[in-house]
């Protein structure tokens, strides 16, 4: 969910994990249809209601980091 949340492509993601795309496309599928969202936005937007992930603000740069909750 954090890499979906960072703005990253399923190649992009697969690519970092080391997996298939075709495998990031499954989770992703699954991960939409777990939280009830039509898009990857929106799935980010009820992670971070849900306190799924959360978001860290640095406030000496314009950067975000996105963290998944234990």
């Amino acid at each position: 969910m954090n890499y979906i949340a960072q703005g990253f492509l399923n190649k992009q993601i697969a690519g970092e994990l080391g997996i298939s795309e075709q495998t990031i496309k499954n989770h992703v599928t699954s991960i939409l249809r777990k939280l009830n969202a039509n898009a990857r936005t929106e799935a980010v937007v009820v992670a971070i209601k849900q306190g799924l992930i959360s978001i860290q603000v640095n406030p000496d740069s314009a950067s975000m980091k996105l963290k998944a909750k234990s």
